[in-house]
């Protein structure tokens, strides 16, 4: 999901992991993403998150 999801003017990407696929335990955590564009431009970013456990209802 894209958006200005803080407020601050400019656009976020906001992102959903499994949080078992990422190592990282249900509470708040300091995490870090890093990687490279299309271009080969390596971006980092950091933040403080909390993950959630979320029960999906299929019916």
């Amino acid at each position: 999901m894209n958006g200005d999801g803080d407020g601050d003017g400019s656009m976020d990407l906001l992102t959903s992991y499994a949080t078992a696929d990422t190592g990282i335990g249900l509470g708040e955590s300091d995490v870090c993403v890093v990687g490279d564009l299309l271009d080969a431009t390596p971006f980092q970013g950091c933040d403080r998150i909390v993950a959630v456990s979320v029960i999906r209802r299929c019916g």
